[in-house]
């Protein structure tokens, strides 16, 4: 499963508005926003620290064992 997806799946990441947000969930793991500009669009883009880091590497390889079971 992709990584956007596990973040979804487990209340990271919210994806109502059409972006993929973050959830006070996700917020509180370290999942914050900074508004960009590209092409004259801005968008809010997914900022990830350390400790969001390790909570990714965690959800990937918990699902990479569950697939393997």
């Amino acid at each position: 499963m992709a990584l956007n997806k596990l973040l979804l799946v487990n209340g990271y990441l919210d994806d109502a508005s059409g972006d993929k947000l973050p959830t006070a969930q996700g917020t509180a793991a370290g999942i914050t926003t900074q508004r960009r500009n590209a092409r004259g669009r801005d968008y809010d883009q997914c900022i990830f620290d350390a400790q969001a880091q390790r909570l990714c590497a965690k959800l990937f390889l918990h699902e990479m064992f569950q697939q393997d079971a």
